[in-house]
């Protein structure tokens, strides 16, 4: 049986106030209707939320270079002027917006990396996941290699994706070295492996990205299975 449920992409914590007020109506019903103290919202964070989710939708629709701080304000009922009281500028957004994606992401290496069993069959499943999550529209990954591309001139926002792709790579050579230590792996560069896997995922989404092509998903998960069989001890 699997450890800990992994979330998908449409997972994640709840947002917004509608989130708090169910909560509370919970509460009455478990305590025969007495209102409990409830602790203070934290409204800065709730808007802040709010902003990152405007600019997702803003950016998936005409790119993060092209999308326009006063626009993502209108979307949040915001002034521009008040907007920055949460972002220093667009750099800073687009940056946000690339780190809540790398800890999602990482969340859910880190949960298969937890889980107990073999470490073949934990990254086997880690694949898999990455395979059913991997969005059939081109428009969502081109997104995210657009956030790449802008990193390379944005210092703010290349150090997200630097540091993403770090851990990435730290918890999938983590993985690789338990399988050696197991005897499921034959001795090898686990740091070689972890990048293998880290350049297939990346190399098929952008082929998936250029062609439309969906199948190039799975036959990137596929390259990785190759690369799990050719390691075996």
């Amino acid at each position: 049986a699997s450890g800990a449920r992994i979330p998908s992409l449409a997972s994640g914590k709840p947002r917004g106030l509608c989130f708090f007020a169910d909560v509370r109506r919970v509460t009455r019903m478990v305590s025969g209707g007495r209102d409990h103290a409830m602790p203070r919202l934290d409204v800065s964070e709730i808007r802040s939320e709010q902003i990152l989710d405007a600019a997702t939708k803003l950016f998936a629709s005409v790119g993060a270079e092209r999308a326009r701080v006063e626009d993502i304000a209108r979307m949040v009922e915001l002034t521009k002027g008040a907007l920055y009281l949460y972002y220093k500028g667009k750099s800073a957004i687009i940056a946000a917006v690339a780190e809540r994606f790398a800890n999602w992401h990482l969340e859910v290496l880190r949960k298969f990396r937890a889980e107990p069993g073999g470490a073949r069959n934990r990254i086997e499943r880690y694949i898999q996941w990455w395979a059913d999550n991997r969005p059939a529209e081109s428009q969502p990954i081109s997104l995210i290699y657009e956030v790449i591309v802008l990193g390379q001139r944005e210092p703010e926002v290349g150090a997200v994706t630097r540091r993403f792709v770090e851990e990435v790579m730290r918890e999938m050579a983590g993985l690789f070295q338990e399988g050696v230590d197991a005897g499921e792996f034959r001795a090898h560069d686990v740091e070689q492996s972890a990048r293998t896997i880290a350049a297939l995922s990346f190399g098929f989404e952008l082929m998936q990205m250029i062609t439309g092509d969906h199948g190039n998903i799975r036959a990137g998960a596929d390259a990785m299975r190759r690369t799990l069989e050719s390691l075996g001890a």
